[in-house]
């Protein structure tokens, strides 16, 4: 899952991921989008900006945590001390590596056996028929 406020950085992003395989769910660029969004399908891993369109993703990263879904944050906000929802989170300042934001897609992908697969490159697992 990409969640991104920035329209063009989302497409891209999303684009990029596409590109080296991965099954991508997004881009959302609200955090009550990306919530409902995993109510209804389940992701192995998120890729989160801080700020998105309706303020701090505090609230989606608790959730995340909560859920035990692997995420991480690619943002171009710095801060002394990440707020509690964002520790020991992974953190990439924009414009992020890509090598890394690919890195941690395998590292999910290799972990979950979520289904669908959101992360995850096609050959290691399939996506339902509708």
């Amino acid at each position: 899952m990409v969640c991104e406020d920035e329209p063009l950085l989302a497409a891209d992003l999303c684009d990029k991921l596409q590109a080296k395989g991965f099954y991508v769910v997004g881009p959302f660029g609200f955090q009550r989008d990306a919530i409902r969004a995993l109510e209804l399908e389940p992701v192995d891993g998120v890729i989160l900006d801080v700020e998105l369109a309706d303020g701090a993703s505090t609230r989606l990263a608790g959730l995340l945590q909560d859920g035990g879904i692997p995420f991480i944050v690619v943002s171009g906000l710095t801060t002394p001390a990440p707020p509690p929802e964002f520790a020991n989170v992974e953190w990439l300042l924009k414009p992020a590596e890509m090598s890394r934001v690919f890195a941690f897609c395998d590292g999910v992908g290799r972990l979950s056996h979520a289904t669908p697969p959101s992360l995850r490159r096609p050959w290691e697992g399939s996506r339902p028929a509708p």
